[in-house]
C-alpha cells in the first residue's frame, strides 16, 4: 500500500511516462509497489527495506540525482557514492507499507538518473555503507528501464550482500551488458532475470549467480571470457544458458551441485584457450542426474587449478567418459580429470582409461 502524501502521488502520475511498464516478472509480493509502472526511461529503480542499509554508485557522464518516492533527495557526481545507513532518521516520505519477507514492515522506492538527460548509466554497483566488513543490504528489487547497455554487481563480495533481493527486471525484458556482471547476483534470493543480452564483448560471469534460487537465465548474443563458479551451488537450475563458450577460459566449477538439471551434454569444444572445467555434482547428496556428456577441446591448454577436468557426481556413462577421453589433449603437467561417482565410472575398462592416461592424464576416481 502506498502511502506517500497526495502531493507525491500526483507528481509521480504527471511527470512519469508510461516506458518500460511490461509486465515480466509475474510473481511480484502482493504488498510491494510495482516500480516498473510509469517508470522513465534511462532510470534505474529500487525498492528497498528500510531495515537495513543502502549504498550504491552510478557510473554517468556529468553525474546522476537521487529520489526517494518520487521527492528529490540529492544530487552526486559520478561514482561518488548514494549512502543511506539509518533509514529510521529519514522522514521527508513515508514510503510503502510491506510485509514481505517475513518482519519486513516498511520499503522506499529510490529512483536513480542523470543529471543531464542527454546523458546514461554505464555501471550501477551496491557498496557498503559501513566502514569495514561485508553487511547485508536491503535491496528487494531493482528495475532498469534502459535503452543502453550496462555493467552492474548487485553483490560484492567482502564488502555488500543483497541477500533479500529477488528480482531484476527491465525495459522490454532485456539489459544489455556492457562487458560485467561479475559476482552480480551472489548470494541473494534472485529468482527472475530479464533477458541478458550480449554486446560484442566478452562478458565476465564469474560467480554471478552463485548460490542462488534461480531456475532459468534467458540469454542473446552472450559470450562469456568467463564462467567459473556462475552457478555453483545452483541447485534450483533446470537448464544451463544459451552460452556461446569459444571465449571462455575459465569455467571451474561452472554449474555445480544442480539436481534439477535437464539432460544436458555441456559443449567447449569451441573454447580452445579452456584451462578449467567443472560441471558436477559437489558431494554424492548432489548427484546432477541431468549432466549426461562433456564435449572439450583437444587444443584446450587445461593449465588451470586442479582438477582440470572436473564431472564427479553426474550421469556420465561409460559411453560418455569415453567420449570425454578421446577429445583430451595431449597434456604433459599431470592434469588431473576428476570423474568421482560418476554413472559410468565403475564401467570403464582398462582400455578406456588408457585413452586419457596415455595423454597424460591423471583420473580420480
Amino acid at each position: 500500500m502506498q502511502t506517500c502524501s497526495i502531493h507525491n502521488k500526483i507528481l509521480l502520475s504527471s511527470v512519469l511516462t508510461k516506458e518500460g511498464n511490461k509486465q515480466d516478472w509475474k510473481d511480484k509480493p502482493s504488498s510491494w509497489p510495482d516500480i516498473r509502472r510509469n517508470g522513465q526511461n534511462g532510470h534505474i529503480y529500487l525498492l528497498c527495506d528500510t531495515r537495513y542499509p543502502i549504498g550504491l554508485v552510478a557510473t554517468v557522464t556529468g553525474g546522476y540525482y537521487v529520489n526517494i518516492d518520487g521527492e528529490f533527495y540529492g544530487d552526486y557526481n559520478s561514482e561518488a557514492q548514494f549512502s543511506m545507513a539509518d533509514w529510521s532518521s529519514y522522514t521527508a516520505t513515508e514510503g510503502y507499507v510491506i510485509d514481505y519477507p517475513t518482519g519486513a514492515t516498511k520499503a522506499h522506492i529510490l529512483d536513480i538518473y542523470p543529471q543531464n538527460s542527454a546523458n546514461i548509466i554505464t555501471n550501477f554497483t551496491n557498496s557498503r555503507v559501513a566502514a569495514s566488513d561485508e553487511e547485508v543490504q536491503g535491496t528487494l528489487w531493482v528495475h532498469f528501464n534502459l535503452d543502453n547497455a550496462i555493467n552492474f554487481h548487485f553483490t560484492v563480495v567482502g564488502n555488500c550482500r543483497q541477500v533479500y533481493m529477488e528480482a531484476l527486471t527491465a525495459k522490454n525484458n532485456t539489459v544489455k551488458i556492457i562487458d560485467s556482471i561479475r559476482d552480480g547476483f551472489y548470494y541473494t534470493k534472485i529468482a527472475y532475470v530479464p533477458v541478458l543480452e550480449g554486446t560484442g564483448s566478452a562478458v565476465d560471469f564469474y560467480r554471478a549467480f552463485y548460490n542462488t534460487p534461480i531456475s532459468e537465465v534467458n540469454t542473446k548474443n552472450i559470450k562469456p571470457s568467463t564462467v567459473a563458479q556462475c552457478f555453483r551451488l545452483g541447485h534450483y537450475l533446470k537448464e544451463a544458458p544459451k552460452f556461446d563458450l569459444s571465449s571462455v577460459s575459465f569455467a571451474h566449477y561452472y554449474i555445480t551441485s544442480a539436481t534439477d538439471l535437464k539432460n544436458t551434454v555441456f559443449d567447449f569444444s569451441a573454447a580452445t584457450g579452456l584451462r578449467a572445467v567443472g560441471v558436477c555434482g559437489e558431494n554424492g547428496n548432489n548427484f546432477m542426474s541431468g549432466m549426461k556428456g562433456l564435449i572439450v577441446s583437444n587444443q584446450a591448454p587445461f593449465s588451470g587449478n586442479s582438477p582440470q577436468i572436473n564431472v564427479q557426481y553426474t550421469d556420465m556413462n561409460r559411453t560418455a567418459l569415453a567420449q570425454l577421453f578421446n577429445a583430451l589433449p595431449t597434456i604433459s603437467a599431470g592434469q588431473i580429470i576428476n570423474i568421482v561417482g560418476c554413472t559410468g565410472t565403475v564401467n570403464l575398462t582398462a582400455d578406456d582409461e588408457l585413452i586419457a592416461t596415455a595423454k597424460g592424464w591423471t583420473i580420480t576416481k
